[in-house]
């Protein structure tokens, strides 16, 4: 019995651990919903640039997103493995992103983009009794870095103008198609008989 445990049953002490969205992990006498194994994995983003005989040139490009994984164990006795399913369900169908909130700490606005269930066991009616959870969040940005804006606000312009983006002509291109003449050019006879005078 974990001392948490053990201060649920004999003084009804309840706990707050955290919250995504809808799902509240919390631990009281009636209710334990929590997690464990959290790991969080963040990762930056290098190009790494050839040099003709060295070692190649690193220049950091950015970061990816975060991405955070925690394993669930959920417990007939304590929770109700099939809401608990059910929610998670709509969370990843939905695609919404929501606040990873532990303890008091705001971790950002994570999506849920997998989960792996286990059902360790099941009862009478295939009632989920034991519920083992592998869950997956990747961070979520809502806005584009200000440069970023400005280049996609110049190319959606582009596009309007053009309809594919790009200059319209490329320098030294012949014309469209639709701005060329029609009318076939003909040749003189007597340049065709090699007698045009010059």
């Amino acid at each position: 019995m974990t001392f948490a445990s053990s201060l649920n049953n004999n003084f009804n002490i309840s706990f707050g651990i955290g919250s995504f969205g809808s799902v509240i992990f919390k631990v009281n006498s009636s209710y334990i919903y929590t997690f464990d194994e959290l790991s969080r994995h963040v990762t930056a983003r290098f190009a790494d640039h050839e040099v003709a005989g060295k070692k190649p040139v690193s220049e950091k490009t950015g970061e990816e997103l975060d991405e955070i994984t925690f394993n669930i164990q959920l417990n007939n006795s304590y929770s109700k493995p099939e809401l608990e399913l059910l929610k998670l369900n709509k969370m990843l169908s939905s695609g919404a992103a929501h606040r990873l909130i532990i303890g008091t700490r705001n971790l950002g606005k994570f999506t849920l983009r997998e989960f792996e269930e286990n059902l360790t066991h099941v009862g009478a009616n295939g009632a989920l009794l034991f519920v083992d959870l592998s869950v997956t969040l990747v961070e979520y940005i809502d806005s584009f870095p200000n440069n970023a804006k400005t280049a996609q606000r110049e190319d959606e312009a582009m596009r309007g103008r053009t309809g594919k983006g790009g200059p319209e002509r490329l320098p030294g291109a012949p014309p469209a198609s639709k701005d060329r003449s029609m009318t076939p050019l003909h040749s003189s006879p007597d340049s065709e008989d090699g007698n045009d005078e010059r």
